[in-house]
Order: structure tokens, then C-alpha cells, then sequence
């Protein structure tokens, strides 16, 4: 990765993480998960699983409109 784009990417993922904190701070269910993702690998894993199912849904969804 260039150090252009990883600037990029880092100024992106830092944007990110606070709108996550941001709204978890608002809600208590939201600020377990992120307390729980943080502390825990497998529920972490589990909702990596769960943001890529999501993703793929998307995308199919997106190809079956077009």
C-alpha cells in the first residue's frame, strides 16, 4: 500500500470508529457489541461472518435488480 493510500485509509477508518463509539455511546446495546467485539475473538469472528453475509446479500440483490 502506498503511503498516500494508507493515509487515506487511515484517516477513513478513524472517521469510522467515531461514528461507531459515537453511537454506542448513545446506546447501550451498541456499546456492548463494540465491548464484546473488542474483548471477545469469536464474537468478533461472528460478526465479521455476519458483515460479509450482509455484503454478499447486497450484492445479490444489487445483480438481481439490474
Amino acid at each position: 500500500m502506498k503511503e498516500l493510500e494508507k493515509k487515506v485509509a487511515e484517516a477513513e477508518l478513524k472517521k469510522v470508529k467515531d461514528e461507531i463509539l459515537t453511537y454506542a455511546n448513545k446506546d447501550e446495546l451498541a456499546n456492548q457489541v463494540v465491548t464484546r467485539t473488542t474483548a471477545d475473538p469469536e464474537f468478533r469472528h461472528f460478526i465479521v461472518l455476519t458483515i460479509r453475509a450482509i455484503t454478499l446479500m447486497r450484492t445479490l440483490e444489487e445483480e438481481n435488480n439490474d
